[in-house]
């Protein structure tokens, strides 16, 4: 083992370090005043509506289209971390928060952070859907490609480097066909329900400061208030037909969708990579376009990042300050340190008692791989789009998560190689 661990160490670190590299790109745009909010919504809502939708069309419908009925069967593992995953991170944050609310934040000890009832709200969704969804698609796919050409020929099953690589990415594109419609579909929900609330509140507190201390509002004022704003003129809370609410559904979720279809019924062969009738009109440009989104993506987290640093910390009822450091910790320890600990125990028990197989050293590494991330970068994007307000503290996480990635991952990689 020891005779892997710099070759591991190497290629883990050269997969993160060329992340932050990127990442440093946007941060440093937005120090030279190239990089506004603006620009960052707007890259947002570029990457939300066209990047995103065709990487993930690209990766589901290319990975199902080369894997059989039978390999999809013997492969459930996969989704079925996904699930695990997803579901392991919500149960631990909660669980994290909650004692954190506790213990530490009724006190309130941070002095730089409003750790009002508000703020307290947004940093829960905040911290709840960091935890549940790591970035499980742009950096497992560098990190299984930069370990399969770095790691000795053989360990991960496989005597050509490309091949490795090839089979890996696939693993990887199966999982994601379970946990992207999970977070298009509880994220963008939750940071919508956040960003509505803070309106409602920055509204409410506009309308009390204009009312003379004679004629301040009782709490039922204010309840009411505030579900007043929650209807329409009519009293009724508004209907969608079940086509306007399909329409309504983020562009990445439909596209994941789309890209199931097409891979679980092999029409993708018409396009896809192997044997495309159509590569050079379809493939050929569907490829460039999602190849852009993670690069994007990341340049786009760096200027916000730079934003959050340079910000004087005056913020309104209606923008989140940065979170206190001691929940920051708590989320980080949660995301990087419980979540893999718990998953790749989990593993190791199913492979001690011969439920995983074992002669596919590489989809081991991918499911326990998956656990060790920091958060996704498309939960930014959603924050940019969806729930503006939540920017600051978000980039804030992401600093963390990101710096301290590249020192657990290598750590948890070398481990994985151990038990397998």
């Amino acid at each position: 083992m020891s005779s892997l661990f710099l070759p591991l160490a190497y290629a883990s670190f050269k997969s993160v370090y060329k992340i932050i590299i990127i990442i440093f790109t946007g941060f440093l745009l937005s120090c030279l005043g190239y990089y506004s909010h603006t620009s960052r919504k707007n890259i947002s809502t570029l990457l939300v509506h066209c990047l995103m939708p065709s990487m993930l069309f690209t990766h589901l419908s290319f990975a199902l289209n080369e894997t059989t009925n039978r390999e999809l069967v013997n492969h459930l593992w996969l989704p079925g971390y996904a699930i695990f995953h997803s579901c392991l991170g919500f149960t631990i944050a909660y669980i994290t928060l909650k004692l954190y609310e506790k213990l530490i934040g009724r006190f309130n000890k941070d002095n730089t952070t409003a750790y009002t009832e508000t703020n307290r709200s947004l940093y829960r969704a905040l911290g709840l859907i960091s935890v549940a969804f790591a970035n499980s698609g742009a950096m497992p796919f560098g990190l299984i490609e930069a370990l399969c050409h770095n790691v000795p020929s053989g360990t991960l099953g496989f005597s050509s480097a490309e091949t490795c690589a090839k089979k890996g990415i696939g693993f990887v594109s199966l999982y994601l066909v379970i946990l992207s419609p999970a977070l298009w579909a509880f994220a963008p929900m939750m940071l919508k329900k956040e960003h509505a609330k803070r309106r409602r509140v920055s509204h409410t507190l506009a309308n009390i400061q204009s009312i003379t201390k004679d004629d301040s509002p009782t709490k039922e004022d204010f309840e009411s208030g505030l579900s007043a704003l929650m209807l329409d003129s009519s009293g009724d809370p508004p209907s969608f037909s079940y086509w306007e609410r399909f329409k309504a559904l983020p562009p990445p979720l439909l596209a994941t969708f789309f890209g199931l279809f097409m891979g679980m019924t092999k029409l993708s062969r018409f396009y896809a990579p192997e044997d495309s009738i159509l590569y050079p009109f379809i493939t050929s440009p569907l490829e460039m376009i999602a190849g852009s989104a993670v690069p994007l993506s990341m340049i786009n987290l760096g200027g916000a990042i730079e934003a959050t640093w340079r910000s004087s910390g005056n913020f309104g009822p209606a923008v989140a300050p940065p979170m206190p450091k001691s929940l920051l910790s708590v989320i980080v320890i949660s995301r990087l340190i419980l979540v893999p600990a718990i998953s790749i125990s989990f593993t190791y028990f199913l492979l001690k008692f011969d439920v995983l197989p074992r002669d596919e050293p590489i989809l081991l590494v991918v499911l326990m791989l998956e656990s060790t991330p920091p958060l996704a970068f498309q939960i930014m994007n959603m924050i940019q789009l969806y729930c503006g307000q939540a920017e600051g503290a978000a980039a804030k996480i992401y600093l963390y998560e990101y710096g301290i990635a590249i020192f657990t991952m290598v750590a948890w990689l070398s481990l994985m190689l151990a038990i397998i």
